[in-house]
Order: C-alpha cells, then sequence, then structure tokens
C-alpha cells in the first residue's frame, strides 16, 4: 500500500484514521503543531493528540498521562502479564528456554 497523502494534508480525522502513519511522521507533526515533549510520547499518545488537534484546531495534552514507561519489572515469570517487552539477552533466553521446554 503506498500512501500519497502527507500527515500536514490530512483535513479530518476519518482521513487520519484511514491512514497508516509511522511514529516518526506523528512525531515529526507533532513537534511541528507545537506538542511539548514530543519526541517522548508512544504513538497511541501522539495519535489521540494529533486526532484531537485535527477536531478542534489547537493542542491539548493530558499532563496526567505518564509519558515514558513505569513499572518495569526484572522479573521473568510464565504466569506474569508482559506490559512492556523488552528485547535483550535475559528476555530472549527465558523466552527459548520455555518454548523448548
Amino acid at each position: 500500500m503506498t500512501q500519497t497523502k502527507k500527515l500536514h494534508e490530512v483535513k479530518t480525522v476519518s482521513e487520519f484514521e484511514s491512514g497508516y502513519w509511522y511514529a516518526l511522521e506523528l512525531k515529526q507533526f507533532a513537534r511541528y503543531i507545537g506538542v511539548p515533549n514530543s519526541s517522548k510520547l508512544r504513538k497511541d499518545q501522539l495519535e489521540k493528540i494529533i486526532k484531537n488537534y485535527i477536531q478542534s484546531g489547537s493542542v491539548a495534552v493530558n499532563t496526567k498521562e505518564p509519558v515514558t514507561k513505569k513499572g518495569k519489572s526484572d522479573k521473568l515469570d510464565l504466569n506474569v502479564f508482559i506490559q512492556h517487552y523488552v528485547s535483550n539477552k535475559k528476555t530472549k533466553s527465558f523466552i527459548m528456554a520455555e518454548a523448548l521446554f
């Protein structure tokens, strides 16, 4: 699928939702419209802010929503829910060992 429309050309939320936007594009556009700390926001947070911007014409950032990942745990266990997957040697070794078991 080739995307022909640029993010700054989008006029409606429907147009925004019908396209696929890379995180880099969203961050660049967010910086352009004046979103503070746009480089630290997750893709879903940027999408929410940009949709709101398209609808209202102004930038509204929820300061109560966490900007970075919190609650990082080093515990690897099959009974623990994965909230933030980290691809590293320890995690990969755990997954491989459990997959072979």
